[in-house]
């Protein structure tokens, strides 16, 4: 991938030339104010483009192709759109670049656009779609396939995207997947007639109250224990500290001088049933705390397994996607999730 530098220094040396075109309407083509206007805009995105801020950049350079189009600001566009991993998109510019120069481009400018096509040869996938039901409605992101294809593939940008077909009389398609760097791959098409009654088959949701019993059976168990090691412990303390003020009691009986056979035969009658009945709660407490311990493994288990908070109302909830983007130095940005 071109450097920063390297390319903000090609995008600025287009400067000169831009603004020679734009002067260079003819008389009444174009109104003084716009012409000036757009020389503003594309040499301030000229500077945001130095500066690594190309989604800025390109807005400024498409507001000024707006108030004054001219083929060369395509080039400038196409590298915005290439630092933003908009692949498709930088083709597209750089070809637009190509188609209206023509004889005007300037070999400088000939081989860095070259050079930047070749590169992203390496990086648009291809997809190639075929319908089988004749008259079905493909959309591929929301965009109407003939459309976007013309009679030919379709190119796409790596990462992640949605096909969908329908057909008035055939159950609905919709498939999303992942296409990597320079991947071609072929769909093909062919819708299922509705099933008898005419309607399509609703696809069921799992019930909160049904689909997640054992999930609910383990988190109460996990409770009930945690509960019992809680209550456990909490006696065990007190027992270990009457243990505690026993012995300093007896202690400070036998220091002042009233120790005898009989007391300290006492002291040992009364400590014996509180020790004991102190580690037997103790055991008590180490049992809970495994078992609730294995509960909350199962609870969780449990939880993967049957979805325990799917609702009707989940089936269509919305999503948000960023699609796996190839990064510079290698690997793959993904993040997603529903909401």
């Amino acid at each position: 991938m071109t450097s920063r530098f390297a390319t903000s220094c090609r995008a600025g040396g287009l400067v000169l030339g831009l603004l020679v075109g734009l002067a260079s309407a003819p008389a009444g083509a174009q109104d003084e104010v716009d012409v000036a206007r757009a020389k503003v805009l594309f040499i301030e995105g000229v500077e945001l483009f130095k500066e690594g801020q190309h989604a800025q950049a390109l807005g400024k350079f498409q507001e000024s192709h707006s108030l004054r189009p001219h083929w060369r600001i395509h080039l400038n566009i196409g590298l915005c759109f290439k630092e933003l991993s908009m692949f498709t998109k930088a083709k597209a510019s750089f070809d637009a670049f190509i188609a209206e120069g023509k004889d005007e481009i300037q070999g400088s400018e000939r081989k860095l656009v070259k050079t930047e096509l070749e590169k992203l040869k390496k990086i648009i996938a291809v997809l190639e779609i075929r319908i089988v039901t004749e008259g079905a409605l493909v959309e591929l992101d929301g965009k109407n396939v003939v459309e976007a294809a013309g009679a030919g593939p379709v190119s796409v940008d790596p990462g992640s995207h949605v096909i969908k077909a329908s057909l008035e009389g055939y159950e609905p398609y919709r498939e999303e997947f992942l296409v990597s760097k320079a991947e071609h791959r072929t769909f093909e098409i062919d819708l299922e007639p509705l099933s008898q009654g005419g309607e399509a088959a609703p696809v069921e949701a799992v019930p909160r109250s049904k689909g997640g019993a054992a999930f609910w059976v383990m988190g109460g168990l996990t409770l009930a224990l945690a509960a019992g090691a809680v209550a456990t412990g909490v006696v065990a303390l007190q027992k270990h500290d009457d243990v505690v003020a026993l012995d300093d009691g007896t202690g400070d009986l036998f220091d002042s001088g009233g120790y005898s056979d009989a007391a300290y035969q006492d002291y040992l009658d009364e400590r014996r049933p509180i020790a004991g009945s102190g580690r037997r709660l103790g055991y008590a407490t180490t049992a809970f705390m495994i078992a609730a311990g294995a509960a909350l493994v199962g609870t969780i288990v449990a939880g993967v397994l049957t979805h325990p908070f799917s609702t009707e109302k989940d089936a269509g909830a919305a999503s948000v996607q960023i699609s796996p983007v190839p990064l510079e130095h290698g690997g793959m940005l993904v993040v997603s999730g529903p909401f």
